[in-house]
């Protein structure tokens, strides 16, 4: 991968997840775009991920995303990194009122790509971190 193709992925991410730029996602997702979330649903095309970055953004504020791995090989784009929100609303994944929170949580994607525009997407995330962040569950003590 080239680092324009790099720096174009790095910036779609920020604009769209950091800032809320919806309209970025036409540019970066193609239209028939499919997201994998385990343990929740997939989130089907480019019009329904815009509602679900709209959703998350009205659940998850002040977002700031660091990229800490960037791996590419031909069509497939790796990125590891972590994310840092605070809960000020309900999320569309988890019936929690709003904590006030500060949240940190590592994440990874994994990127399918043609024509320069993603088509699919394998996303995981270390949920139980944040359901112990966000006082769900009692965190893990050592013995």
């Amino acid at each position: 991968m080239s680092k324009a193709s790099e720096a174009k992925i790095r910036e779609y991410v920020e604009e769209i997840w950091v800032r809320g730029n919806l309209d970025a996602v036409d540019d970066f997702y193609a239209a028939g775009y499919v997201r994998h979330q385990p343990p929740f649903p997939d989130v089907n095309g480019a019009e329904a991920m815009k509602q679900w970055i709209a959703e998350l953004r009205d659940a998850y504020s002040d977002v700031q995303l660091t990229i800490d791995e960037f791996i590419s090989d031909g069509e497939t784009v790796v990125l590891r990194g972590s994310v840092h929100t605070t809960h000020t609303g309900q999320s569309p994944t988890l019936s929690i009122p709003a904590t006030g929170r500060q949240l940190a949580i590592p994440w990874c994607s994994v990127f399918h790509q043609k024509n320069s525009k993603v088509i699919e997407e394998w996303y995981y995330s270390d949920n139980l971190g944040l359901l112990q962040q966000l006082g769900v569950i009692p965190a893990l003590t050592s013995t």
